[in-house]
């Protein structure tokens, strides 16, 4: 018997813990019991502490395999029945912004009229969910884009339609990812009643000069005081929403400032996000030397890890590589990964044919850890990486001009496992020796 390999041993303020990577599960360990596992002397602790160690998954056989049950479990989710069905709906592939970074560039509608989901497409959309999911399997549904706002009608006649023929949607799961221009009152309180929608994400680069700069409307106007004025109001209406902040090398150092705002002049149910501009998404390459190297937004994201503090957890699969999700755009075009929506070339079928390129859309389930990067073959956090947290680029890598990025926790776990810790370290299971001492 041993210590599962993907672990990390953390003391901290005379405490002793282990994480194990596999499961994403800590313990509160006694000193005895950390001084065993890092020296590997297990014949030391106590069978009951060796079988509560084991129940939990932090000791396991000589003879177990890490990576084979990583590929099992990839499988399993890959092509279990599902306990419910992901469809990211792209009701118009337009968008009224013209940011630099913008991923969309080559395949995003940018100008008016705006270019809709048909009634035709829609209603065929509808047959497509009924011939491909059960009724009795809830929904979760992304409303995308372009900015799905510009189609507010679209998204309601669509979650009316579902819901008339017998769909229910998860609960706290019906969620808009929107440049907040439009995400008014009033079609923040329509969609709420007809689709139920519960969450939103929006996107504020900074405060107001270096938000405008940086996401103005396709005419240059700036739309910070818009956005601010349209979450505070619908914030009231959701469960929550999530202030999503793309940083790079020339607004970083304003992120600050940003969430002093936040806290400060918006409701509580309203969280923000930092997150990096990536090199593949900016259509001008004299734009790519602003953006971080992994390594260099992995100590950005320490110092704004007390935003999100929750435990790391693995990452192994998105809906993307499982059988229970879809992408569907403004055309009735199927995708695995929604954020390919519009990208027809990679596009697996459509509503009306059903899967047509069965080729690509197999190969979307052949993820396993085999796929990964030669580099990935000897990283301690394999689990919690995935590869990149990125199927996609796993199994598509030519269609990428960069490598597949570590995630912060590479460089910075132990210190990400102490946050944790401080924060919710009477909440933390100990295991049997310490219970014991109680």
């Amino acid at each position: 018997m041993r210590l599962v390999r993907y672990s990390n041993l953390v003391t901290f303020e005379g405490d002793f813990y282990v994480f194990n990577q596999m499961n994403g599960t800590i313990l509160q360990i006694s000193y005895d019991t950390y001084k065993a596992l890092k020296n590997q002397d297990y014949d030391s602790i106590s069978e009951e502490e060796k079988s509560f160690l084991a129940n939990r998954g932090f000791l396991v056989k000589d003879t177990y395999d890490e990576k084979a049950i990583l590929d099992l479990d990839i499988q399993r989710i890959s092509h279990a029945r599902p306990s419910t069905f992901s469809l990211a709906i792209g009701p118009t592939m337009s968008c009224n912004f013209n940011c630099f970074y913008c991923f969309e560039q080559d395949f995003r509608h940018k100008t008016p009229p705006w270019r809709k989901m048909s009634k035709e497409t829609a209603d065929q959309t509808i047959k497509f969910v009924q011939n491909t999911i059960p009724v009795s399997t809830p929904l979760e549904i992304i409303w995308y884009g372009g900015e799905p706002l510009l189609a507010p009608e679209v998204i309601e006649y669509l979650g009316t339609r579902l819901q008339e023929v017998g769909y229910q949607f998860k609960d706290n799961e019906t969620f808009i990812i929107t440049n907040g221009y439009y995400l008014t009152e009033k079609n923040v309180k329509k969609l709420v009643d007809t689709v139920k929608l519960r969450r939103a994400q929006v996107t504020i680069d900074g405060p107001r000069n270096i938000h405008n700069r940086r996401r103005p409307l396709i005419d240059g106007t700036g739309t910070y005081d818009v956005i601010m004025g349209n979450v505070a109001i619908a914030a009231h209406y959701l469960d929550s929403i999530v202030l999503k902040i793309n940083v790079d090398k020339t607004n970083v150092e304003y992120v600050p400032d940003l969430l002093d705002i936040i806290k400060n002049e918006l409701p509580s149910n309203v969280f923000p996000s930092v997150d990096s501009v990536a090199t593949e998404t900016v259509e001008n390459p004299k734009f790519s030397s602003i953006c971080f190297t992994a390594q260099e937004y992995a100590s950005v994201y320490k110092q704004y890890f007390f935003l999100r503090n929750d435990l790391p957890r693995p990452s192994l699969t998105c809906s993307a590589n499982t059988e229970s999700g879809f992408g569907i755009d403004d055309e009735g075009y199927l995708y695995k990964c929604w954020e390919e929506l519009g990208k027809k070339s990679v596009a697996v079928g459509n509503v009306w044919e059903g899967i047509t390129n069965y080729e690509l859309y197999k190969k979307w389930l052949t993820l396993d850890t085999s796929k990964y990067p030669e580099k990935c073959e000897s990283c301690s956090i394999l689990p919690l990486c995935g590869a990149g947290h990125c199927p996609n680029k796993i199994l598509f890598p030519d269609h990428y001009s960069n490598s597949i990025d570590c995630i912060p926790a590479k460089w910075f776990l132990e210190d990400f496992l102490k946050s944790y810790i401080k924060k919710h370290r009477n909440s933390i299971e100990k295991s049997i020796t310490l219970q014991r001492r109680q």
